[in-house]
């Protein structure tokens, strides 16, 4: 084999696998499955640039300036191997990020080989913004798509953090309906998980569920009671913004009570809660 060849393979293969920078055993902080022990992979690398006033992604080491793969994946297993012996009662992964999708293939492929070590209870955590995996897959086997929109409040509103051009492209990145619509259409089990920062979220929410809704066939009267059984508004949680344990009980009260009003759930952020800005917990 010629080294140009071996080359091109070894730079294929470096494309083609997932990102990982951060693997650790924790509880679950957010979400339907808050409080449950679960293996989370973390992946490098967003199309998002989220600035909540003058905080930045609580994760900037995966979106702001993503870090270089901490483990190959055969060394990921490995670990997640050794955490099972230790913990055997764990069932649930969740891939987060960054945004895990924009590594669609490399996805797919990991949690084919994840699958050989036990049968995971498997959450993807996205923006909702990049398409979701391919159902057909052999190695598709995910139990829940947490999807968390990017509301107009995660809009830096100055150039002191971010250029005006990545401000633009946040903006106009930020929320696909088609591409939510086509999320929560593949028959995952999902949930809708919104930061709330202030009353205007709410309209902006029921705004982005009506643009999905134009997705929907009308005529169709078996995919329009589908739409009615699985429309957003069933699946929707209110989680307070913040990034330390102060800014959380800033925020929860005025959240769950935004949340009751609407008939939506709350979600409360467990592990700012417990370790507050600590990283990899």
């Amino acid at each position: 084999m010629s080294t140009t060849t071996e080359k091109q393979m070894t730079k294929n293969n470096i494309i083609n696998m997932l990102p990982i920078i951060e693997l650790f055993y924790s509880i679950q902080g957010e979400g339907i499955y808050a409080g449950q022990p679960s293996i989370f992979i973390r992946t490098s690398g967003c199309n998002l640039r989220c600035v909540f006033g003058h905080t930045r992604c609580d994760t900037p080491y995966s979106s702001f300036n993503p870090e270089k793969p901490s483990y190959s994946e055969d060394e990921a297993l490995q670990k997640m191997k050794e955490i099972v012996n230790k913990h055997q009662k764990v069932k649930h992964l969740v891939i987060t990020g960054g945004e895990p999708l924009l590594h669609h293939k490399a996805l797919e492929e990991f949690l084919g080989r994840a699958f050989t070590i036990k049968d995971w209870i498997v959450t993807i955590e996205t923006n909702g913004t990049q398409m979701p995996l391919n159902p057909l897959a052999r190695n598709y086997k995910v139990s829940l798509y947490s999807i968390s929109p990017k509301l107009s409040t995660s809009v830096a509103k100055d150039t002191t953090i971010l250029s005006q051009e990545q401000i633009d492209n946040h903006n106009r990145s930020r929320i696909n309906p088609k591409v939510l619509f086509n999320i929560v259409s593949t028959g995952v089990p999902y949930q809708m998980k919104f930061v709330y920062s202030g009353p205007e979220c709410i309209d902006e929410i029921k705004e982005i569920y009506a643009l999905m809704s134009k997705h929907v066939d009308m005529g169709d009267s078996a995919q329009l009671r589908w739409w009615m059984r699985n429309h957003p508004n069933n699946y929707t949680l209110l989680m307070p913004e913040g990034i330390t344990k102060e800014d959380i009980d800033a925020a929860c009260l005025e959240t769950a009570e935004k949340a009751l009003e609407n008939g939506w759930g709350y979600s409360d952020r467990l592990h700012i809660r417990i370790w507050d800005t600590k990283r990899g917990v």
